[in-house]
């Protein structure tokens, strides 16, 4: 009787899986910066964690986020939020006029 009772019970489940793939790329590099995040440690940061003498240096790092890491810029994420204040846009157009500008005065004066 209880057999067929979780049978019954088992049988009226259902799983669903939902997949969301996330972009592997993170961006440029912007240059170095602590942190503990794994993944952008630096190479020879990893390292340490191998080695027996200077496994514990690592923990102690890891657990102060002193770990010296790959700052990345990435720019589709900046362009939503900076496009949110109108700053990034505007920049860019004053940059493209003044070097627009310094151009057409260095083509004019030579």
């Amino acid at each position: 009787m209880q057999e067929i009772f979780e049978k019954e019970m088992r049988d009226k489940i259902v799983i669903k899986t939902e997949w969301h793939p996330k972009c592997a790329y993170r961006g440029e590099i912007n240059g170095l910066r602590y942190s503990s995040d794994i993944p952008s440690v630096l190479p020879a940061e990893l390292a340490m964690m191998k080695n027996p003498a200077a496994n514990k240096l690592f923990q102690l790092k890891f657990a102060q986020k002193q770990l010296l890491s790959f700052d990345y810029h990435n720019e589709s994420a900046g362009l939503k939020e900076e496009h949110k204040t109108g700053t990034f846009k505007n920049c860019n157009r004053r940059r493209s006029q003044m070097l627009s500008h310094f151009v057409f005065a260095r083509n004019r004066n030579s």
